[in-house]
């Protein structure tokens, strides 16, 4: 197998509890991830630890769906998730605050890829580190458009 980890940050211009309310909900992810078309989370509203969602997103030309479980939560400031059905990946979204009126999105994702995808390791790496960094400045630019 063949391992990635990727680490993405973005100031926020915007109060740690209003960054919050918009990221600790998947139904808000196809807003800021490209690539994401759909995220049903069960129970829908804010992460709580043993929500579930199914994920559909197409990466590298591929349309990839994965069942995910929402496995702790620090109400927030940070939740930590991993994939059940589908790619082999987990990994935390945080929310650290600055001050009463900025904070930064950080997050983590490690994913293991097997069998002949091992092959595309450097490529997927390079791609998956690209589009979380520009996803960030993205979950930014939404969380700053609703306060």
């Amino acid at each position: 197998m063949s391992h990635i980890r990727i680490v993405s940050r973005a100031v926020i211009h915007a109060p740690a509890a209003a960054a919050w309310a918009v990221l600790s909900d998947y139904a808000n992810d196809p807003l800021w991830r490209a690539g994401v078309s759909r995220m049903e989370q069960t129970p829908p509203g804010r992460i709580r630890e043993g929500a579930r969602a199914v994920e559909q997103l197409r990466v590298l030309g591929r349309e990839l769906r994965n069942d995910v479980v929402v496995e702790d939560v620090e109400e927030g400031a940070w939740f930590a998730w991993r994939v059940i059905g589908g790619v082999d990946a987990h990994g935390t979204r945080r929310i650290l605050p600055f001050d009463a009126h900025s904070c930064e999105l950080v997050t983590e994702k490690h994913l293991a890829l097997s069998g002949t995808d091992r092959l595309l390791t450097p490529l997927v790496a390079w791609t998956i580190r690209r589009t979380e960094a520009a996803d960030a400045r993205r979950a930014a630019g939404l969380v700053e458009s609703r306060i």
